[in-house]
């Protein structure tokens, strides 16, 4: 999918046509100065999977390997005119939230460690909530000493994931109900 009228990608959109593509190649939890360098750093492999993505197969690697194709051709034209920044694009550049009804919540509260998790706040790092509840749910786990809930805990450990949590957190904020939570979570 494209946009109907090309722009001139400019600095930023430069910028933000590097991060997209990181993004696309799974590089997503890097900071964003670090996936821009990251799509730099693999230039050659963009050109030739732009020119060639029948034979130049690494595309095929990614989650959303249409949209990491897409990318790769319009950086490397991009890259390849004489000025980047006048280069004209129409590519959707998309950019995801971060858990997004979380981050309606740690405004609303003003919540400075919620906000740094689903990335309102600046940090080094981008902050990712599902792995910061999921070390809280493995140290609940850890810690149980309830008897009655022991065999339980023991059967849980090294079988809860960040895929296992993350739709229940996201949807937790939605009013996710018991018996729904409990139905993702056995997906």
């Amino acid at each position: 999918m494209t946009f109907s009228k090309a722009r001139k990608l400019g600095p930023e959109g430069l910028f933000w046509l590097k991060v997209h593509l990181a993004n696309k190649i799974g590089k997503d939890k890097l900071p964003l100065v670090e996936r821009a360098a990251y799509s730099e750093s693999i230039i050659e492999t963009v050109n030739r999977c732009a020119e060639d993505p029948k034979t130049n197969l690494e595309w095929l690697q990614s989650d959303s390997p249409w949209q990491t194709l897409a990318a790769m051709i319009e950086l490397s034209a991009a890259m390849k005119s004489e000025n980047p920044e006048e280069y004209y694009s129409n590519l959707h550049i998309h950019v995801d939230g971060s858990c997004n009804g979380m981050q309606h919540y740690a405004a609303f509260g003003r919540d400075e460690n919620g906000g740094r998790q689903v990335n309102l706040a600046d940090s080094e790092r981008p902050g990712d909530v599902y792995t910061a509840i999921l070390k809280l749910v493995i140290k609940e786990i850890e810690n149980e000493s309830n008897p009655e809930h022991l065999e339980i805990a023991e059967s849980l450990k090294d079988n809860v994931s960040r895929k296992v949590i993350k739709q229940t957190v996201m949807t937790s904020v939605y009013g996710v109900t018991f018996i729904g939570a409990r139905a993702q979570i056995q997906r």
